[in-house]
């Protein structure tokens, strides 16, 4: 039988209100490329129908008993905060430190365990320093990688993302 610490430290209501407030004022400042909430409250839809996106990779992840889950250029977390919710272990990393606060943000802020965000930017180095992940996310950024670096540098990046996924 294992024992669970008791770590866990909640702040008082009129700090939860105004972190809420803040991450708020901070997911309106920019175009939230992914639905942005706390608890029921929706602070931004976001640009893009993450539902339907969902739907289609918890299938795959579910076929193949993924674990865990990377998503690089996870933008406000949407994914990765599904994964958590879902019972995986799951890493989200962006380069834009607004939209990595609002995921980590939103996900104390909504209580979800086992979702982690790291501020990192996408090359060969940094992903081949990660741990392995079941399944990788690169949704929307390898066109990015293209246009700036070329195709033989985005090709670099895809080989490091298949040498760290086990699955799929």
């Amino acid at each position: 039988m294992s024992e669970r610490l008791h770590l866990e430290y909640q702040f008082p209501v009129y700090l939860q209100a105004l972190h809420n407030f803040v991450i708020g004022r901070l997911a309106r400042s920019y175009h939230a490329y992914q639905p942005v909430r706390i608890g029921d409250r929706e602070l931004m839809p976001g640009a893009r129908n993450c539902l339907d996106r969902w739907s289609q990779i918890e299938k795959i992840l579910d076929r193949v008993n993924a674990k865990s889950l990377l998503d690089l250029g996870c933008a406000e977390g949407y994914f990765v905060q599904q994964a958590a919710l879902h019972g995986r272990i799951a890493l989200g990393v962006d380069a834009d430190i607004r939209r990595l606060t609002i995921a980590h943000s939103t996900s104390i802020a909504n209580g979800i365990a086992g979702a982690g965000f790291l501020y990192g930017q996408v090359s060969v180095d940094f992903i081949d320093a990660l741990p392995r992940f079941d399944v990788t996310l690169f949704l929307s950024v390898l066109h990015h990688v293209m246009y700036e670096h070329g195709v033989d540098r985005a090709t670099q990046i895809m080989k490091s993302i298949q040498k760290r996924t086990r699955l799929g």
